[in-house]
């Protein structure tokens, strides 16, 4: 198995802050949410430091997580870096959950990796003997990799990118609060932009792993003064706002955004990333 590390990290800039588009906050079990929206370079950063084997996420450049390379769960493979640690228990009862996770993604389209879109997702949960002010907090989901330089960008034309999601829906019930996944075929996403006008448009299907079908979410947005970065606005089902990037470094053949809405009793955040040109079938 190829080292996860290196992997997750191959193709960016090592021992040093690398810039991602982001959505980061806190979230209490009594679905009060708190997020701010980053869009690429302003807010959180991921630095693997080769020296010391450590991973770090930063916001506004003081480190909010330090995992060490000792600390990656076996659950990890060639395209998965995932850390945990501790376990969350509200009165004495144990919620079946790590208190803090960590987890890097080398994402694929159709068992394919993509070459230059990788995203994470950092959580970190505290307990409250008040149930409901049991938060998650820090919760950052990020989008990071090699972003398409400015002078690459196209001015016409318009694309359609085949697209999948990673992600959780929450809903907050107490000691009984439920995780539902998104990603591995529960749940889809499409994506679409007009390089002329920069307008973005998407859509999220929200058919969990084992929760049901929360209803769907459709996104307009912008790109950002003709450089690789975009963000915008979502609807439908619920409400939220993503952020996101096109990666490739001489076009934007890939690109990645990541979310956050809320519904009327849950809450839903992730990635979605895709490619421009359909990826071959993966070998046999």
């Amino acid at each position: 198995m190829a080292s996860p590390l290196a992997a997750v990290f191959s193709g960016v800039a090592l021992d040093t802050k690398i810039d991602t588009a982001s959505i980061d906050g806190k979230v209490t079990l009594g679905l009060a949410v708190d997020v701010t929206r980053g869009d690429l370079g302003s807010r959180v950063q991921v630095r693997y430091v080769v020296s010391t084997g450590h991973v770090q996420v930063l916001r506004n450049d003081s480190v909010i997580a330090d995992f060490a390379a000792s600390e990656l769960s076996p659950d990890s493979n060639s395209s998965l870096a995932l850390f945990m640690r501790g376990d969350v228990k509200v009165l004495g009862q144990s919620l079946g959950l790590p208190e803090e996770t960590l987890e890097l993604h080398v994402p694929s389209i159709g068992g394919v990796p993509l070459s230059y879109t990788r995203f994470g997702t950092y959580a970190k949960i505290t307990a409250n003997i008040i149930v409901n002010n049991s938060k998650i907090d820090p919760l950052a989901a990020f989008v990071f990799g090699q972003s398409t330089p400015n002078g690459s960008m196209p001015h016409t034309g318009s694309a359609t990118y085949t697209s999948d999601l990673f992600g959780a829906v929450v809903v907050p019930n107490g000691t009984n609060t439920k995780f539902y996944t998104l990603g591995d075929g529960s749940g889809s996403a499409t994506f679409g932009v007009n390089f002329g006008t920069g307008a973005i448009n998407t859509m999220i299907n929200l058919d969990t792993d084992g929760g049901g079908n929360f209803g769907t979410l459709n996104g307009t947005g912008m790109v950002l003064s003709g450089g690789p970065a975009f963000n915008g606005a979502l609807t439908g089902a619920g409400t939220g706002i993503f952020t996101g990037a096109f990666f490739g470094p001489t076009s934007p053949a890939e690109m990645g955004y990541v979310f956050e809405a809320k519904g009327s009793n849950w809450i839903t955040y992730g990635n979605v990333f895709g490619t421009k040109n359909a990826p071959p079938p993966p070998p046999p």
